[in-house]
Protein backbone atom coordinates (compact mmCIF):
# COMPACT_ATOMS: atom_id res chain seq x y z
CA UNK A 1 0.00 0.00 0.00
CA UNK A 2 1.34 3.40 -0.98
CA UNK A 3 2.47 5.72 1.77
CA UNK A 4 -0.01 8.67 1.74
CA UNK A 5 2.62 10.96 3.15
CA UNK A 6 4.54 10.84 -0.15
CA UNK A 7 1.60 11.83 -2.37
CA UNK A 8 1.65 15.61 -1.72
CA UNK A 9 5.37 15.66 -2.45
CA UNK A 10 4.82 13.99 -5.80
CA UNK A 11 1.99 16.38 -6.66
CA UNK A 12 4.13 19.39 -5.80
CA UNK A 13 7.00 18.00 -7.85
CA UNK A 14 4.75 17.85 -10.91
CA UNK A 15 2.90 21.09 -10.28
CA UNK A 16 6.01 23.26 -9.94
CA UNK A 17 7.32 22.71 -13.47
CA UNK A 18 3.81 22.92 -14.92
CA UNK A 19 3.25 26.24 -13.19
CA UNK A 20 6.63 27.48 -14.43
CA UNK A 21 5.88 26.47 -18.02
CA UNK A 22 2.48 28.16 -17.79
CA UNK A 23 4.02 31.43 -16.60
CA UNK A 24 6.62 31.30 -19.35
CA UNK A 25 3.95 30.55 -21.93
CA UNK A 26 1.82 33.47 -20.78
CA UNK A 27 4.82 35.78 -20.94
CA UNK A 28 5.63 34.65 -24.48
CA UNK A 29 2.03 35.13 -25.56
CA UNK A 30 1.99 38.63 -24.13
CA UNK A 31 5.23 39.37 -25.95
CA UNK A 32 3.91 37.97 -29.22
CA UNK A 33 0.84 40.19 -29.12
CA UNK A 34 2.97 43.22 -28.25
CA UNK A 35 5.36 42.45 -31.09
CA UNK A 36 2.48 42.40 -33.57
CA UNK A 37 1.62 45.95 -32.54
CA UNK A 38 5.23 47.04 -32.57
CA UNK A 39 6.07 45.60 -35.99
CA UNK A 40 4.08 48.16 -37.96
CA UNK A 41 5.87 50.97 -36.15
CA UNK A 42 9.26 49.33 -36.69
CA UNK A 43 8.59 48.78 -40.40
CA UNK A 44 7.55 52.38 -41.05
CA UNK A 45 8.55 54.60 -38.10
CA UNK A 46 8.03 57.81 -40.05
CA UNK A 47 4.64 56.82 -41.45
CA UNK A 48 3.19 55.18 -38.34
CA UNK A 49 0.58 57.23 -36.52
CA UNK A 50 1.41 58.48 -33.05
CA UNK A 51 -1.47 56.38 -31.70
CA UNK A 52 0.12 53.25 -33.16
CA UNK A 53 3.42 53.97 -31.47
CA UNK A 54 1.76 54.73 -28.13
CA UNK A 55 -0.27 51.51 -28.32
CA UNK A 56 2.78 49.44 -29.22
CA UNK A 57 4.83 50.85 -26.37
CA UNK A 58 1.96 50.35 -23.92
CA UNK A 59 1.72 46.70 -24.97
CA UNK A 60 5.46 46.21 -24.47
CA UNK A 61 5.35 47.90 -21.07
CA UNK A 62 2.54 45.52 -20.09
CA UNK A 63 4.84 42.57 -20.86
CA UNK A 64 7.55 44.11 -18.69
CA UNK A 65 5.21 44.65 -15.74
CA UNK A 66 3.30 41.36 -15.95
CA UNK A 67 6.25 39.09 -16.76
CA UNK A 68 8.82 40.76 -14.56
CA UNK A 69 12.21 39.03 -14.58
CA UNK A 70 11.43 36.86 -17.60
CA UNK A 71 13.24 36.72 -20.92
CA UNK A 72 10.07 38.02 -22.56
CA UNK A 73 10.25 41.12 -20.36
CA UNK A 74 13.88 41.68 -21.37
CA UNK A 75 12.94 41.34 -25.04
CA UNK A 76 10.10 43.81 -24.57
CA UNK A 77 12.49 46.28 -22.95
CA UNK A 78 14.81 46.00 -25.95
CA UNK A 79 11.87 46.50 -28.29
CA UNK A 80 10.99 49.75 -26.49
CA UNK A 81 14.49 50.97 -27.20
CA UNK A 82 14.30 49.89 -30.81
CA UNK A 83 11.02 51.72 -31.44
CA UNK A 84 12.38 54.92 -29.90
CA UNK A 85 15.64 54.64 -31.86
CA UNK A 86 13.82 54.04 -35.14
CA UNK A 87 11.73 57.14 -34.45
CA UNK A 88 14.94 59.07 -33.73
CA UNK A 89 13.96 59.62 -30.12
CA UNK A 90 17.47 59.09 -28.84
CA UNK A 91 16.88 60.14 -25.23
CA UNK A 92 14.01 57.66 -24.85
CA UNK A 93 15.98 54.94 -26.64
CA UNK A 94 18.94 55.52 -24.38
CA UNK A 95 16.79 55.24 -21.27
CA UNK A 96 15.17 52.02 -22.52
CA UNK A 97 18.46 50.34 -23.40
CA UNK A 98 20.13 51.43 -20.18
CA UNK A 99 17.18 49.94 -18.28
CA UNK A 100 17.65 46.69 -20.22
CA UNK A 101 21.31 46.54 -19.20
CA UNK A 102 20.50 47.39 -15.58
CA UNK A 103 17.50 45.11 -15.07
CA UNK A 104 18.10 42.16 -17.38
CA UNK A 105 21.77 41.26 -17.09
CA UNK A 106 20.75 37.64 -16.38
CA UNK A 107 20.29 37.30 -20.16
CA UNK A 108 23.82 37.98 -21.50
CA UNK A 109 22.86 37.94 -25.18
CA UNK A 110 20.09 40.51 -24.69
CA UNK A 111 22.23 42.65 -22.39
CA UNK A 112 24.94 42.62 -25.07
CA UNK A 113 22.41 43.71 -27.71
CA UNK A 114 21.41 46.61 -25.47
CA UNK A 115 25.03 47.62 -24.88
CA UNK A 116 25.79 47.46 -28.60
CA UNK A 117 22.78 49.68 -29.32
CA UNK A 118 23.91 52.13 -26.64
CA UNK A 119 27.29 52.49 -28.37
CA UNK A 120 25.49 53.85 -31.43
CA UNK A 121 23.32 56.17 -29.37
CA UNK A 122 26.20 57.54 -27.29
CA UNK A 123 28.14 58.22 -30.49
CA UNK A 124 25.14 59.99 -32.05
CA UNK A 125 24.78 62.11 -28.92
CA UNK A 126 28.54 62.86 -28.90
CA UNK A 127 28.70 61.59 -25.33
CA UNK A 128 32.32 60.47 -25.34
CA UNK A 129 32.45 59.77 -21.60
CA UNK A 130 29.48 57.39 -21.79
CA UNK A 131 30.83 55.83 -24.98
CA UNK A 132 34.23 55.07 -23.44
CA UNK A 133 32.61 53.81 -20.23
CA UNK A 134 30.45 51.38 -22.20
CA UNK A 135 33.43 50.13 -24.21
CA UNK A 136 35.30 49.54 -20.93
CA UNK A 137 32.30 47.63 -19.62
CA UNK A 138 32.27 45.43 -22.71
CA UNK A 139 35.99 44.74 -22.36
CA UNK A 140 35.22 43.16 -18.99
CA UNK A 141 31.77 41.64 -19.45
CA UNK A 142 32.10 40.25 -23.00
CA UNK A 143 35.71 40.59 -24.16
CA UNK A 144 35.37 38.11 -27.03
CA UNK A 145 32.26 39.67 -28.54
CA UNK A 146 32.62 41.85 -31.62
CA UNK A 147 32.24 45.10 -29.73
CA UNK A 148 34.27 43.77 -26.81
CA UNK A 149 37.20 42.91 -29.07
CA UNK A 150 37.07 46.28 -30.78
CA UNK A 151 36.66 48.19 -27.51
CA UNK A 152 40.34 48.93 -26.74
CA UNK A 153 40.88 50.28 -30.25
CA UNK A 154 37.64 52.26 -30.17
CA UNK A 155 38.72 53.87 -26.91
CA UNK A 156 42.14 54.71 -28.35
CA UNK A 157 40.59 56.23 -31.48
CA UNK A 158 38.21 58.32 -29.37
CA UNK A 159 41.09 59.57 -27.21
CA UNK A 160 43.17 60.36 -30.29
CA UNK A 161 40.39 62.54 -31.70
CA UNK A 162 40.06 64.80 -28.66
CA UNK A 163 43.19 64.51 -26.56
CA UNK A 164 46.95 64.91 -26.81
CA UNK A 165 49.29 62.65 -28.73
CA UNK A 166 50.69 61.38 -25.44
CA UNK A 167 47.25 60.38 -24.20
CA UNK A 168 46.47 58.70 -27.52
CA UNK A 169 49.74 56.77 -27.35
CA UNK A 170 48.94 55.64 -23.82
CA UNK A 171 45.51 54.44 -24.99
CA UNK A 172 47.01 52.41 -27.83
CA UNK A 173 49.60 50.94 -25.45
CA UNK A 174 46.76 49.94 -23.12
CA UNK A 175 45.09 48.27 -26.10
CA UNK A 176 48.23 46.25 -26.81
CA UNK A 177 48.40 45.10 -23.19
CA UNK A 178 44.73 44.13 -23.24
CA UNK A 179 45.19 42.02 -26.38
CA UNK A 180 48.30 40.41 -24.92
CA UNK A 181 46.21 39.40 -21.91
CA UNK A 182 43.49 38.00 -24.14
CA UNK A 183 46.04 36.01 -26.13
CA UNK A 184 47.45 34.49 -22.95
CA UNK A 185 43.97 33.56 -21.73
CA UNK A 186 42.42 32.55 -25.06
CA UNK A 187 40.73 29.14 -24.89
CA UNK A 188 41.35 28.37 -28.57
CA UNK A 189 43.74 29.16 -31.41
CA UNK A 190 40.88 30.83 -33.28
CA UNK A 191 40.55 33.36 -30.49
CA UNK A 192 44.32 33.88 -30.37
CA UNK A 193 44.14 34.86 -34.04
CA UNK A 194 41.24 37.21 -33.36
CA UNK A 195 43.22 39.05 -30.71
CA UNK A 196 46.35 39.19 -32.87
CA UNK A 197 44.35 40.68 -35.72
CA UNK A 198 43.20 43.46 -33.40
CA UNK A 199 46.72 43.96 -32.07
CA UNK A 200 47.93 44.76 -35.60
CA UNK A 201 45.75 47.88 -35.56
CA UNK A 202 47.00 48.80 -32.08
CA UNK A 203 50.62 48.66 -33.26
CA UNK A 204 49.69 50.77 -36.27
CA UNK A 205 48.17 53.34 -33.94
CA UNK A 206 51.51 53.48 -32.14
CA UNK A 207 53.45 53.72 -35.41
CA UNK A 208 55.20 50.44 -34.61
CA UNK A 209 55.19 49.20 -38.19
CA UNK A 210 57.75 46.42 -37.73
CA UNK A 211 55.69 44.82 -34.96
CA UNK A 212 52.53 45.18 -37.03
CA UNK A 213 54.26 43.47 -39.96
CA UNK A 214 55.58 40.65 -37.77
CA UNK A 215 52.06 39.91 -36.54
CA UNK A 216 50.67 40.04 -40.08
CA UNK A 217 53.23 37.46 -41.14
CA UNK A 218 52.11 35.21 -38.28
CA UNK A 219 48.52 35.58 -39.40
CA UNK A 220 49.41 34.90 -43.04
CA UNK A 221 51.11 31.67 -41.98
CA UNK A 222 48.02 30.38 -40.15
CA UNK A 223 46.34 27.46 -41.89
CA UNK A 224 42.82 28.63 -41.07
CA UNK A 225 40.91 31.23 -39.10
CA UNK A 226 42.17 34.34 -40.89
CA UNK A 227 41.00 36.45 -43.79
CA UNK A 228 44.12 35.77 -45.83
CA UNK A 229 43.53 38.18 -48.75
CA UNK A 230 43.01 41.05 -46.30
CA UNK A 231 46.14 40.10 -44.38
CA UNK A 232 48.21 40.01 -47.59
CA UNK A 233 46.68 43.31 -48.72
CA UNK A 234 47.59 44.94 -45.41
CA UNK A 235 51.16 43.61 -45.69
CA UNK A 236 51.42 45.06 -49.20
CA UNK A 237 50.15 48.42 -47.99
CA UNK A 238 52.74 48.53 -45.21
CA UNK A 239 55.54 47.64 -47.65
CA UNK A 240 54.37 50.44 -49.93
CA UNK A 241 53.48 53.24 -47.52
CA UNK A 242 55.63 52.62 -44.43
CA UNK A 243 58.76 50.85 -45.63
CA UNK A 244 59.01 52.16 -49.20
CA UNK A 245 59.57 48.61 -50.45
CA UNK A 246 57.74 48.83 -53.76
CA UNK A 247 58.78 45.51 -55.25
CA UNK A 248 57.55 43.58 -52.21
CA UNK A 249 54.34 45.58 -52.32
CA UNK A 250 53.79 44.85 -56.02
CA UNK A 251 54.42 41.13 -55.50
CA UNK A 252 51.88 40.95 -52.69
CA UNK A 253 49.30 42.97 -54.60
CA UNK A 254 49.68 40.54 -57.54
CA UNK A 255 49.35 37.58 -55.16
CA UNK A 256 46.04 38.93 -53.88
CA UNK A 257 44.78 39.66 -57.41
CA UNK A 258 45.75 36.22 -58.76
CA UNK A 259 44.67 34.19 -55.76
CA UNK A 260 41.47 35.90 -54.68
CA UNK A 261 39.80 37.26 -57.81
CA UNK A 262 36.36 38.70 -57.23
CA UNK A 263 36.91 39.50 -53.58
CA UNK A 264 37.00 43.10 -52.28
CA UNK A 265 40.67 42.75 -51.30
CA UNK A 266 41.54 41.76 -54.87
CA UNK A 267 39.79 44.81 -56.27
CA UNK A 268 41.64 47.07 -53.81
CA UNK A 269 44.93 45.37 -54.71
CA UNK A 270 44.26 45.94 -58.42
CA UNK A 271 43.70 49.62 -57.80
CA UNK A 272 46.92 49.89 -55.81
CA UNK A 273 48.92 48.01 -58.42
CA UNK A 274 47.56 50.20 -61.21
CA UNK A 275 48.73 53.22 -59.24
CA UNK A 276 52.23 51.77 -58.80
CA UNK A 277 52.51 50.50 -62.37
CA UNK A 278 50.56 53.01 -64.51
CA UNK A 279 49.97 51.83 -68.10
CA UNK A 280 51.03 53.90 -71.10
CA UNK A 281 48.38 56.45 -72.05
CA UNK A 282 47.69 54.65 -75.34
CA UNK A 283 47.44 51.20 -73.74
CA UNK A 284 44.62 51.41 -71.24
CA UNK A 285 43.82 47.78 -72.03
CA UNK A 286 46.89 46.87 -69.98
CA UNK A 287 45.02 47.73 -66.77
CA UNK A 288 44.41 44.74 -64.54
CA UNK A 289 41.26 42.95 -65.58
CA UNK A 290 39.68 43.46 -62.16
CA UNK A 291 39.48 47.21 -62.80
CA UNK A 292 36.99 46.57 -65.62
CA UNK A 293 34.41 45.66 -63.03
CA UNK A 294 32.60 47.79 -60.49
CA UNK A 295 33.81 47.28 -56.94
CA UNK A 296 31.87 44.57 -55.10
CA UNK A 297 29.65 45.42 -52.17
CA UNK A 298 31.78 46.18 -49.13
CA UNK A 299 32.02 43.29 -46.72
CA UNK A 300 34.00 42.73 -43.50
CA UNK A 301 37.64 43.73 -43.87
CA UNK A 302 38.98 42.59 -40.54
CA UNK A 303 42.30 40.82 -40.77
CA UNK A 304 41.16 38.04 -38.48
CA UNK A 305 37.81 36.67 -39.65
CA UNK A 306 37.66 34.14 -42.38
Amino acid sequence: MADPSKTPTLLIAFLIPLHGCSAEYRAERLLWHAQQRAQAVMDDPAGAAEEQAVAAMAALEQVISKARGSRAAAQAQLALGSIAARRNQLAQAREAYETAVRNHSQFPDLAYAARAALLTIYAAQHDQAALIAMYRELMVSQPWSGAGLDAPLAIARAVAQRHSAEEASAAYQAAVKHYEKLINEAPSMAQVLLAKGQMVAAYEGLGQWERAMALLKELAAAERGVNRPVVLLKMAQLHETRFGEMEQAKALYRQVIDGYAGQPAAWAAAQALARLVPPPASHTAALPELLLFAPPQRRGTSAHVE
